[in-house]
Formats: C-alpha cells, sequence, structure tokens
C-alpha cells in the first residue's frame, strides 16, 4: 500500500516553512533578479589560441548561461507563486517582495496592527507562498 499526502498540511512545520520561505524571499529571489537581469552580451566565447594553456575545468560560457536561465525561472516561479495566493497574502507579499516594502510600511499599508501582521497575516502569507512555488518545496515537513 502507498501512504496518501495529507493536503491538510499535518505533517508541516508551519515555523520552519516560514522562516524558509522568508530566507528565499529575501536572500534567493534577489540574488536570482540580480543574476537573471544580466546581458549576456558581456559574456564572451573562449578565446582560441595556440598557446598552451592548462586543461579548464567545464565550460564556464555554459556555466552562467545555464545560471542566469534557471535564475530567469526562479524569478518568473517567485512572481507566479505570489498572485497564486490569495487576494490579501498577495497584496502582503507583493508589497514586500515585490515592492521592496519594510515590515512596519507594509502593515500600515494594509491597515493592521503590528501584532496581528506577524502573528496572523504574515505567517499566513508564507505559508500559502510555500504552497504555490512550483520550482522546489519550500515547505519543511516533520
Amino acid at each position: 500500500m502507498y501512504e496518501q499526502q495529507s493536503l491538510l498540511g499535518d505533517d508541516i512545520d508551519y515555523k520552519a516553512t516560514e522562516a524558509n520561505v522568508k530566507h528565499f524571499l529575501t536572500r534567493v529571489y534577489p540574488r536570482a533578479k540580480r543574476m537573471a537581469g544580466k546581458e549576456l552580451a558581456n559574456i564572451q566565447s573562449p578565446q582560441i589560441t595556440d598557446m598552451p594553456k592548462g586543461a579548464p575545468a567545464g565550460n564556464p560560457l555554459e556555466q552562467r548561461i545555464v545560471q542566469r536561465t534557471y535564475a530567469q525561472q526562479v524569478v518568473k516561479a517567485t512572481v507566479n507563486a505570489i498572485y497564486r495566493c490569495d487576494a490579501f497574502s498577495r497584496e502582503v507579499l507583493d508589497l514586500l517582495y515585490l515592492q521592496g516594502y519594510s515590515d512596519s510600511a507594509c502593515y500600515m499599508a494594509i491597515g493592521y496592527q503590528r501584532s496581528q501582521y506577524f502573528k496572523r497575516i504574515k505567517p499566513k502569507a508564507l505559508r500559502q507562498f510555500a504552497e504555490a512555488y512550483e520550482l522546489e518545496d519550500l515547505e519543511i515537513h516533520r
């Protein structure tokens, strides 16, 4: 027999998931945005000369192209995941991670008190993002 996955999230560690999503959205996503925006024009093909050199380890040009392509996928998947959340969570995530609002500017913009924002609203938005993100599983399971 097989073990059925619960759609209710019974095995999810919510605090760890929230921390994982925060790390992703504050560290990984901004780096991916920077990498995705690099121009391929400044990537040069290897120079062929008749001078002897040490053997290169791999193909650095190909590696940079692959990294840039993956970074573009991360950026697209992040924006798509934000827009798959419910309207309220989408607004919070958009303000924080797409528009660059601080937490205090965000809870003032949406009209909630600081305590409600940190206890209920932001954690819910982070959990919804983890559910919606497609490139990797951001949920932490027990």
